[in-house]
């Protein structure tokens, strides 16, 4: 990677923040915020005493009642994200499971979608670094993503 100290341009890396273990249930989930495949997301919160922190939360879309192996899907899908979600370009899993239905807690990504924003050259070029290191972390974990395109690439907000 790229030194940031030699390339005013290139914002310094920004961590994904921690949120304290939690059940669905203590979630309160807003707006959908996303749609894609059998999923919704929403934009949800999560408070803590005098804290609240920002998710996004995926749920099956379903009609009636739940299959096991939606369940089984939504279940392995965490597993598999989760085991991924140590790497700064991958967004971070805070916690899973399937009490009142399937759900995937994640990092709520402030910035947008790739195909959300307009880029200019140089940056476009120091995403597609991060992207491919991303990327690349997952397919050394044995991990292909299988619906790469703009709109699922999540953007953090960077300071200016």
């Amino acid at each position: 990677m790229v030194d940031t100290e030699d390339h005013s341009a290139i914002p310094e890396p920004i961590l994904s923040g921690s949120v304290p273990d939690f059940e669905y249930s203590e979630l309160n989930k807003g707006d959908r915020i996303g749609t894609g495949g059998e999923a919704n997301v929403y934009e949800a919160s999560l408070t803590v005493g005098d804290t609240s922190y920002k998710l996004a939360v995926k749920e099956p879309r379903v009609d009636g009642t739940v299959q096991t192996k939606v369940f089984e899907e939504f279940e392995q899908e965490a597993e598999t994200w989760a085991n991924l979600d140590d790497h700064q370009n991958i967004v971070s899993v805070y916690g899973y499971g399937s009490e009142s239905v399937p759900w995937i807690g994640l990092e709520y990504m402030h910035g947008g979608t790739l195909g959300d924003n307009d880029i200019d050259f140089e940056e476009g070029l120091w995403l597609a670094g991060r992207i491919a290191e991303g990327i690349r972390y997952g397919h050394r974990h044995g991990i292909a993503h299988l619906d790469l395109k703009p709109s699922n690439i999540l953007l953090r907000e960077t300071p200016d």
